[in-house]
């Protein structure tokens, strides 16, 4: 679709680039108000992303995470009869592995992005991104969701379904000490 010329005679029109630039240099938080909902399981950290996801990717109702892990993990337990469910079920798996079970592509790519890169997928995509957290001497890794971006204070809106959310940080704390416990960002999961 072309942009209308709506500039006065002898001015030139800005590139649509730096047009979509100039629109994100505001101080308003851009976000996409995905909805993670609260780990069920100690290890559900890519359930509950993956829920939060898929609803909003497909605009279908948040299906129960116990139900996704049941589907991805090929369990005959049920693994909906408990709150929190039994050590069978609860389980680690990866991000890709839950969206696929609900039709989502998820691409894990083993680096971080820029801030620009972020950018790219939240608003000119508008998809979400998934990260995975390392915690450091053998903490557990976690999956959490990236929603938004405040682009004057380059900090990003984040759903955890551990830590909560969504919730404003600075992207240095995002990628280098996630949560105050040295928690680092190692993975990307771009959303197709």
């Amino acid at each position: 679709m072309a942009i209308p010329n709506v500039v006065r005679p002898g001015l030139r029109a800005l590139p649509i680039h730096l047009m979509k630039a100039k629109a994100l240099t505001m101080s308003a938080p851009f976000a996409l108000g995905v909805h993670v909902p609260p780990q069920d399981g100690d290890f559900w950290c890519w359930a509950a992303v993956s829920v939060g996801v898929i609803a909003a990717l497909t605009s279908t109702a948040e299906k129960p995470q116990c139900a996704l892990v049941k589907s991805v993990t090929g369990h005959t337990h049920d693994c909906c009869d408990t709150v929190p469910p039994r050590e069978v079920c609860d389980v680690d798996n990866q991000l890709e592995v839950g969206l696929a079970a609900g039709g989502i592509t998820a691409v894990p790519l083993n680096q971080t992005f820029l801030f620009s890169e972020l950018r790219e997928q939240l608003f000119d995509r508008r998809r979400p991104v998934g990260a995975l957290i390392t915690f450091p001497h053998g903490g557990a890794n976690h999956f959490v969701e990236i929603d938004g971006f405040i682009d004057a204070t380059k900090e990003l809106i984040v759903n955890d379904s551990l830590f909560g959310g969504p919730k404003k940080m600075p992207m240095k704390e995002f990628t280098f000490d996630y949560a105050g416990k040295g928690g680092r960002w190692t993975f990307t999961y771009t959303i197709d």
